[in-house]
C-alpha cells in the first residue's frame, strides 16, 4: 500500500496561521458580544448558534492539519480539515453578516453576503486558471460554503428563518 508523503511546505504552516488567526477573531467577537450586548445571543438563534459552533469547528480544523503533518495518510486529515474549515469560516461569515444586517442595514448585510460570494468565485476561477486546483474541487467548495451562508445567513438576515 501507497503512503502518502508529510506535509512540511509553506501552504501547510500558512493554512495553520489562516486557522488560528480566524479562531482568535472567532473567540474576540464572541468576547465582544458577551461582554457588551449578551442579552443578545439569548434571542438571535442563528447568530448564537453559528458563532458557538464556529470555535470547535476552526479549532478541529486547525488540529487536524497539526496531525496531518505527522501521519502516513495525509489527505484524509487535510481533508477533514478543509471541510470544518469551510464550515467554521462559512459561520463566522454569517454571524458578521447578520451582526451588519441587524445593527447596521439589512442592505449592507445583503452586500456583504453577496461580496464573500464573488470573491470566492473569483479566488475559484485563479486556481482554477493556474492549474492549482479542478473544477470540481472547486465547485464542491464553493458549492458548500455559498450553500450554507444562504441557508444561515443570507434567509435569516431577510427574516426567512
Amino acid at each position: 500500500m501507497k503512503k502518502n508523503k508529510k506535509i512540511n511546505s509553506p501552504s501547510a504552516v500558512a493554512r495553520l496561521y489562516l486557522n488560528r488567526t480566524i479562531l482568535s477573531v472567532t473567540i474576540t467577537v464572541f468576547a465582544i458580544i458577551i461582554s457588551f450586548q449578551a442579552a443578545y445571543l439569548k434571542t438571535n438563534f442563528f447568530l448564537t448558534s453559528q458563532l458557538v459552533i464556529a470555535i470547535p469547528l476552526l479549532l478541529t480544523s486547525t488540529l487536524s492539519l497539526i496531525t496531518a503533518q505527522e501521519h502516513n495518510n495525509v489527505q484524509r486529515w487535510t481533508g477533514f480539515a478543509s471541510t470544518l474549515f469551510i464550515l467554521g469560516y462559512a459561520f463566522l461569515s454569517n454571524v458578521i453578516g447578520l451582526l451588519i444586517a441587524f445593527q447596521i442595514s439589512i442592505f449592507l448585510g445583503v452586500a456583504f453576503f453577496f461580496a464573500n460570494w464573488v470573491l470566492v468565485l473569483v479566488y475559484s476561477y485563479l486556481k482554477i486558471s493556474l492549474k492549482e486546483s479542478t473544477f470540481i474541487q472547486r465547485f464542491r467548495k464553493d458549492l458548500f460554503f455559498i450553500g450554507i451562508q444562504i441557508i444561515f445567513g443570507l434567509f435569516p438576515a431577510l427574516g426567512l428563518f
